[in-house]
């Protein structure tokens, strides 16, 4: 986009792909490949910056001429017509212009003799000033014009008064330098590898770490044999500049040789084998000593909501590290692992081990084992089975509430703010009113979604929601009764309508906003779904009355709060405040608010830890 946008008028004009509407055309000028210019004011700096865009462009597409991509599949992305348009505008800026000179100073046989630059007048003076030496500012970019607009090398004022043609300028100097590195380097980016490392990182009693660095991406694979000549090898591979390779299952004590070899990514054709050295001596270490640990010690869990982060220690600074867990087995054959490699964080084996679990449940316990020697330990030093239990989540996600009034329906707008720093989907939202059983259920009130959309971190509108399918959940959403709220001398329950906040994530940062509507509605499928009659309901909803999501509350509730407030519909919400007594859930997982049935938060968010085991025995 950013090279499409320059583009200017005549019939030298290139086709390049473009993601939005398939494709754009760069054009310049016939005569001398003048692009688009954002102002007159020293054309050659812009110039320098349509020469720049021109040739990253090239650089990066030129690898991908005849190469399948997985959003549009090939392209022709023309990179040496761009490149050429590059090297021609160029050529503009080194002498081939309509005035025969360099406009870069120090560069052809001739310059401009009257720059805008203190210390480079031939005549030692810009200005009515003391004289000083004459010093050409070499690598400066004259300032200069467009090629058929008004030039100041005949000036009708003197050339200093003409600065906003004569002046040089540091910047496009900055940006020549940039064009020019990526025009003189010369890279195959398909050629075989050339510049390889190989390193033998860490040896163990049964594993091994061998890093390869190279200068091209490539397919790496390592073969390996206790024969020296390689035979009955074994294979192992990585990607990437540098890839690093894990090797598991070695026996104890044995000298293991190997080499690498490197297939250049973008060519299959383009092979190298790295050895030892031109001989083709083999690479090779010798795995430890079979050395048996005799304990495991200083075992503890650390746990947020959907982690859990847990240490041990071995005497044995050579043995991998490796975890199982399960929600309901114990047997590691059916449970969750780490996987075959090396787990702990420090990347290679240590004497205190640390592996972290990602994506667990909250509130969740789960049995675990962790395995050192190829042994997994799962009891504890008194038999029991190593469990823990993931606490609930503390998120930040907050509600903002007003009611307003259409066509004589109540109405709630509602903001779900994402203060966190990650994506939230699957939230619902637990709204609270008391009411007699014939006000509210069989369809007595229903909730329907309205508007919707997401707004961004700015609080613009980015996307409107999965209207459709949050309209019939809606529909689905019936009053759940809080049987211990029953007031018996008005006959009222407590009820909560749990509502879908959305389906997809709410983004980091960002919000949802959605109204609803409470009408009145009928069934005809015996209450599985309710239809809505927009029909005001009997039961008033205001500050005013004692309906928990709507009324005033003081800090004993936990929080102070005025109730809900009655505005026009287009108000602006930045004003309005937060709602803690309408509670926020996550897959039936309490979030933040407070509700009638408000889980005990002082132990809610506390994770049930196990004891720290100072000697577990293999």
């Amino acid at each position: 986009n950013n090279v499409a946008a320059r583009s200017g008028e005549g019939s030298t004009s290139i086709t390049i792909p473009n993601p939005i509407d398939g494709s754009r055309t760069v054009s310049a000028t016939d005569l001398w490949y003048q692009m688009l210019h954002q102002q007159a004011w020293i054309y050659n700096r812009y110039q320098a910056g349509n020469i720049f865009d021109v040739f990253a462009y090239a650089d990066v597409t030129k690898d991908l001429e005849g190469v399948r991509l997985p959003q549009k599949g090939v392209q022709n992305w023309n990179a040496a017509k761009m490149k050429q348009l590059g090297i021609n505008q160029l050529n503009y800026l080194f002498g081939m212009n309509p005035w025969d000179i360099s406009f870069v100073y120090g560069i052809g046989d001739k310059n401009d003799a009257h720059p805008h630059h203190r210390a480079s007048n031939p005549e030692g003076r810009s200005a009515p000033t003391p004289r000083y030496k004459y010093r050409p500012p070499v690598g400066g970019i004259f300032g200069g014009a467009a090629p058929d607009g008004k030039n100041s090398i005949v000036p009708s004022s003197l050339s200093w008064e003409d600065y906003y043609l004569s002046e040089t300028c540091l910047d496009g100097s900055a940006t020549l330098m940039s064009s020019t590195a990526i025009v003189a380097k010369s890279f195959d980016h398909t050629a075989a590898p050339s510049d390889i490392k190989v390193n033998v990182s860490y040896v163990g009693k049964d594993s091994a770490i061998i890093q390869v660095v190279s200068d091209r991406n490539s397919n790496i694979s390592l073969t390996y044999s206790t024969q020296k000549d390689l035979s009955s090898g074994t294979t192992a591979t990585a990607k990437g500049k540098k890839g690093t390779i894990f090797l598991n299952n070695l026996k104890a004590e044995k000298t293991y040789y190997f080499n690498v070899t490197l297939t250049n990514i973008l060519d299959d054709s383009s092979t190298t084998t790295k050895w030892k050295d031109d001989k083709k001596t083999p690479f090779s270490f010798k795995t430890l000593k079979g050395i048996r640990s005799v304990g495991i010690t200083d075992l503890e869990v650390s746990l947020s909501g959907d982690s859990a982060d847990i240490t041990w220690k071995t005497p044995d600074t050579t043995l991998n590290s490796k975890v199982y867990w399960s929600k309901s087995s114990t047997d590691t054959k059916k449970m969750d692992n780490t996987g075959n490699f090396n787990a702990d964080l420090e990347g290679k084996p240590v004497e205190k081990h640390h592996v972290r679990l990602h994506n667990l449940k909250a509130l969740t316990t789960y049995n675990y084992c962790i395995e050192s020697d190829g042994i997994p330990v799962c009891k504890d030093s008194s038999g029991k089975q190593l469990q823990f239990t993931t606490p609930a989540s503390k998120r930040n996600i907050e509600v903002v509430t007003y009611q307003y009034k259409f066509s004589e329906l109540d109405y709630l707008h509602l903001i779900v703010n994402n203060n966190e720093r990650e994506a939230y989907d699957s939230l619902s939202l637990r709204i609270y009113m008391t009411a007699k059983p014939d006000e509210i259920e069989k369809c007595a009130i229903i909730v329907d979604e309205d508007l919707c959309s997401d707004l961004d971190q700015s609080g613009f509108s980015s996307e409107a929601c999965e209207n459709s399918a949050l309209r019939d959940a809606f529909r689905r959403t019936h009053p759940v009764r809080i049987e211990s709220t029953y007031d018996k001398k008005a006959e009222t329950y407590t009820y909560y309508f749990q509502i879908p906040v959305g389906f997809s994530k709410i983004g980091p940062m960002n919000a949802r906003s959605i109204d609803i509507g409470f009408s009145s509605g009928l069934s005809s499928d015996n209450y599985t779904t309710c239809e809505t009659l927009r029909a005001k309901i009997t039961k008033e909803l205001s500050a005013k009355t004692a309906d928990w999501s709507w009324m005033a509350h003081s800090a004993k509730d936990g929080a102070e709060y005025a109730g809900i407030p009655l505005e026009n519909k287009e108000i602006n919400s930045d004003y309005v405040p937060v709602n803690p007594y309408i509670t926020v859930y996550r897959n039936d997982e309490y979030i933040s608010g407070f509700g009638p049935e408000t889980p005990d938060l002082e132990n809610y968010y506390k994770p049930v830890l196990p004891e720290p085991e100072k000697h577990i025995l293999l």
